[in-house]
């Protein structure tokens, strides 16, 4: 059985044949990957400056397009304040960084000019020479046993929020650099996008993490 319909306008195109082919013969692929660039020098976070420029790029080119009554919105980014059960996240703006591997041989594994994945969000300022210890997945308690991380960096592929639990909070480690393992053979240069919550220990101190790609980290040691 085949149903019917009566409504007259069933099966009519949204537009006109001549609108589809302006859209093809406008179109271009370049364009959004201009736009895409352009983005993409900005770490993006919201809150953060990054954040506003990508609106006011947006905004900038909505308008050049022809759009009216074009606006961008802004909202406190307290931490302190709730928005229901939600508490706003901080302000937080990477500028730079550099992770470097002194010894034994002198290898730079992260740059955050280069690539902006390669900082965790909320990770603090800080200058910082100290050993390295590999850790394993570093979120459990038995990837610690026999090991001093006290003043040292941890090197971990595990959950980056209990890695900085456990090694940071708990054991006093510096901080912390992360790696995925999750499709590391397919994607051995990929660095994932890692943001530390809570962004606040139980005294007030913050970690800095870096996140570097698998086979950065295979190849250390």
């Amino acid at each position: 059985m085949v149903g019917g319909s009566s409504n007259s306008h069933a099966g009519s195109p949204l537009l006109l044949a001549s609108h589809y082919r302006a859209i093809r013969d406008h179109a271009s692929g370049e364009l959004p990957l201009v736009d895409f660039k352009h983005l993409v020098a900005f770490s993006g976070f919201v809150p953060s400056a990054g954040a506003d420029e990508v609106a006011n790029y947006l905004a900038t080119k909505a308008r050049t397009l022809g759009l009216a009554n074009v606006s961008t919105e802004r909202f406190s980014s307290s931490s302190a304040l709730y928005c229901w059960a939600f508490r706003h996240e901080p302000y937080w703006e990477g500028q730079k960084g550099e992770l470097w591997l002194v010894e034994p041989t002198l290898d730079r594994l992260a740059d955050f000019q280069a690539i902006r994945t390669c900082l965790a969000r909320n990770s603090r300022s800080c200058s910082v020479t100290a050993e390295l210890i590999d850790v394993g997945s570093g979120d459990d308690p038995r990837d610690y046993e026999g090991r001093n991380v006290e003043g040292k960096v941890v090197l971990a592929h595990g959950s980056p929020s209990q890695v900085m639990r456990l090694a940071v909070w708990e054991r006093k480690a510096l901080g912390i650099v992360s790696y995925r393992i999750h499709a590391a053979t397919d994607f051995p240069d990929q660095i994932g996008l890692i943001q530390l919550v809570p962004w606040i220990g139980p005294e007030g101190h913050l970690p800095f993490l870096s996140p570097i790609a698998p086979a950065k980290a295979y190849g250390i040691g």
